[in-house]
């Protein structure tokens, strides 16, 4: 019955377009057949599919006026429902589905998951890319009333998932087809259980990026297999994209550039340095999108010729999440000076240290910066480094005044990149250990829920800036240590 969502041969009419469309037939190589309805675009009416009440296969992927399942009500012996990539929100209705097996909803607005009390059958769910509330709390609720079920959240627990126990990896050239051949040379063969593992955790997906197929085929194939079966074979692309044909995803995947590095590093090991390049390619062009931060500094500092800032001041600068804090509100009681401008890196804040550090003469500074610096392409230990020049700037030119770091945010929206915003916050509270007068303020920890993921009320609607909520923590956090710092002789 569909165990593994694979797609199989279709049987039957199609569009315009040569999709599948209509009452058809889809059979699979281990020799299951299912009759069905099929179709893509649009419905002229989506309600009259309850007619079709012995129906037990539906796929309506990308079917642009689907914004309601109620249909399914009449359909019992249902199996097999793949809406991926539509506009809806309510899946409850599926409760009176008691035959259902597999359910794919990836891409879609849904918030609400059926009654799995009443899915006895229920084995694969599929809702990657949807809100975080079905992702979260009722994702939970569903694995735990349907035992043996598996609910894929995440592109990245999907593949996990599928290729636990992997205990050989194949790469090989594209060229010699996108079908398996075991008389194919490898280029590189990885036979540890352990190391495959230890390489899939450390792959992470961009999920703004990912979820349609690009324009081109893959540079090279990633075979897994278990117990000398194939399992899955992952073509990858551009140096930085996976392609999972018949597999769970919802398109190709953008891996994160720490990600791509690794998968990237593996070709070049082998002398294959074509990724590589094209990797290395897309981060200068990402960082030479440089914008011109000179009249936000004018801006400060025509704003000091209008009013004079505090003396004995506690200065803030780095990027948005600074740009965007209201201090006064924060620390009604603190000579706060604000001086952050949003997109910036770490060497921007190095660069224009002589224009928004040295003026105020603070007895205090802190700094948020590294978020930008890893999203286009920098590396943990490129951050650390940043991170001791600035510190040196302060120390050479501000030998008494105290330095506080503010831990790189973990964010819903760069949630890919947290394991390398992870180990540059670990370089960094390593280098403030060793000297009495930097500091690391750790805000990263309190804004992480139970189950390790950011906390979504932290954040504003984009999954990035921080809500008022989220400045109640970092000011939380800030008060604290300015408390200790009060204290001391």
């Amino acid at each position: 019955a569909d165990p593994d969502g694979d797609e199989g041969v279709y049987t039957g009419p199609v569009d315009s377009h040569g999709q599948a469309h209509g009452l058809g037939q889809l059979t699979y190589d281990i020799g299951y057949t299912f009759h069905g309805m099929f179709s893509g675009g649009s419905l002229l009416n989506p309600n009259a599919l309850s007619a079709l009440s012995a129906l037990r296969f539906l796929k309506l992927r990308r079917v642009d006026n689907l914004d309601s399942v109620a249909f399914v009500t009449s359909m019992p012996q249902l199996r097999v429902f793949k809406i991926d990539s539509t506009t809806v929100t309510d899946l409850r209705p599926l409760s009176s589905c008691p035959q259902l097996r597999l359910l794919s909803a990836s891409n879609t607005p849904v918030e609400h998951l059926p009654d799995g009390t009443r899915l006895p059958n229920l084995k694969d769910v599929r809702i990657l890319d949807t809100p975080t509330m079905a992702r979260g709390k009722t994702a939970e609720t569903l694995r735990r009333s349907v035992p043996g079920c598996t609910v894929h959240t995440t592109w990245e627990g999907a593949l996990q998932s599928k290729l636990a126990g992997s205990d050989l990896l194949r790469i090989r050239s594209s060229g010699q087809g996108q079908e398996e051949d075991v008389k194919s040379p490898a280029l590189l063969e990885i036979r540890n259980t352990g190391k495959i593992e230890n390489l899939l955790r450390h792959i992470t997906i961009n999920r703004e990026r990912s979820g349609y197929l690009r324009m081109c085929t893959s540079e090279f194939q990633l075979d897994f297999y278990r117990n000398g079966k194939l399992i899955a074979s992952l073509g990858f692309h551009q140096g930085q994209c996976l392609r999972w044909q018949g597999g769970l995803w919802n398109g190709d995947a953008e891996v994160s550039i720490p990600s791509a590095r690794i998968l990237c590093n593996l070709m070049a090991t082998e002398g294959h340095h074509g990724p590589q390049k094209k990797l290395q390619a897309a981060i200068a062009g990402e960082r030479a999108r440089v914008k011109n931060w000179e009249p936000s500094i004018r801006a400060f500092e025509e704003a000091d010729r209008t009013e004079a800032p505090p003396e004995n001041s506690i200065l803030l600068t780095g990027s948005s999440s600074i740009r965007k804090w209201n201090l006064p509100e924060s620390f009604p009681d603190q000579p706060m000076i604000n001086r952050g401008f949003g997109g910036s890196e770490l060497s921007d804040a190095i660069r224009y240290f002589d224009r928004i550090v040295l003026p105020y003469r603070p007895r205090i500074i802190f700094l948020y910066a590294g978020d930008n610096d890893i999203q286009r392409g920098k590396t943990a230990k490129q951050v650390a480094a940043d991170y001791q020049a600035f510190a040196r700037r302060v120390h050479r030119e501000r030998p008494s005044t105290q330095f506080a770091f503010i831990a790189i945010k973990p964010s819903i929206k760069r949630w890919h990149l947290w394991p390398e915003m992870r180990l540059a916050n670990e370089m960094i509270q390593e280098l403030c250990q060793e000297n009495g007068n930097l500091h690391y303020i750790d805000i990263a920890n309190p804004m992480l829920g139970p189950g390790g993921t950011p906390i979504r009320e932290l954040f504003a609607r984009d999954g990035l800036h921080l809500s008022p909520a989220g400045y109640r923590v970092w000011a939380r956090e800030i008060s604290t240590w300015l408390k200790e710092q009060n204290s001391r002789p």
